[in-house]
């Protein structure tokens, strides 16, 4: 779950990861990638699908601002 400020502000994986809780705080955004690669290096390392999506929440995040905001100008 992300905040208003693209904040990491909740995040879980089944099966749990180690390393997965220390991206709570970060900022999708610029620097994600760096923690992503401190955090969970041997996910980064095996590209795998966890870290695509990861490395995707800074794109996602900002497209949805953009949605919300746009949907709610549309919705009055």
């Amino acid at each position: 779950m992300t905040g208003r400020e693209r904040d990491i502000q909740r995040i879980e994986s089944d099966p749990p990861r180690p390393g997965l809780q220390g991206l709570v705080g970060s900022r999708a955004g610029g620097g994600l990638r760096s923690a992503i690669a401190q955090e969970l290096p041997d996910e980064v390392r095996e590209g795998t699908p966890l870290y695509l999506l990861l490395d995707d929440l800074a794109g996602s995040t900002l497209i949805s601002g953009f949605a919300f905001l746009r949907w709610s100008t549309m919705s009055r």
